[in-house]
């Protein structure tokens, strides 16, 4: 039986892009309910390259530190677990329920400070590219309209 924050060495080849491959381990983040009836699980990978991102979560899996890719997570065939590692403590899980609940229940409101004043400045970016497309759009409209007349 294949439990939720249950721990996995999963094959993920092939993968496509910017997926991450290999055999790693992965985190089985589906429920409980869900695994027994269904013949895939939804897992996020883990990498041992710590690299502090936002909305990553920090492990201790196999004797090695590592993150969990909340950003790449995927619904797999159970065929592709292999060997069970380990599963989370309660405080890995604690944080992983915490950021997918930021990410995907929460408004970007709720997020830290320093997370928020990037989207603020994303923002503000993306009005002003608005804005100065809609100008040249409006400047070559207009100098059509004065060809025609």
């Amino acid at each position: 039986m294949v439990n939720q924050f249950d721990v996995y060495w999963v094959d993920l080849n092939p993968t496509v892009g910017a997926e991450m491959q290999k055999v790693r381990p992965c985190v089985v983040v589906s429920p409980k309910e869900l695994n027994q009836y269904l013949a895939t699980v939804i897992i996020i990978p883990i990498t041992s390259a710590i690299h502090g991102y936002p909305y990553r979560v920090a492990c201790h899996v196999d004797g090695r530190d590592g993150e969990i890719v909340t950003d790449q997570i995927r619904t797999v065939d159970k065929s592709r677990l292999k060997k069970k590692i380990t599963t989370l403590s309660p405080d890995e899980q604690a944080e992983l329920q915490d950021v997918l609940r930021q990410m995907f229940c929460e408004s970007r409101h709720s997020l830290p400070a320093s997370i928020r004043a990037g989207f603020s400045f994303l923002y503000v970016l993306s009005l002003h590219h608005f804005f100065g497309l809609l100008f040249l759009f409006q400047r070559h409209v207009h100098v059509r309209l004065f060809r025609y007349i």
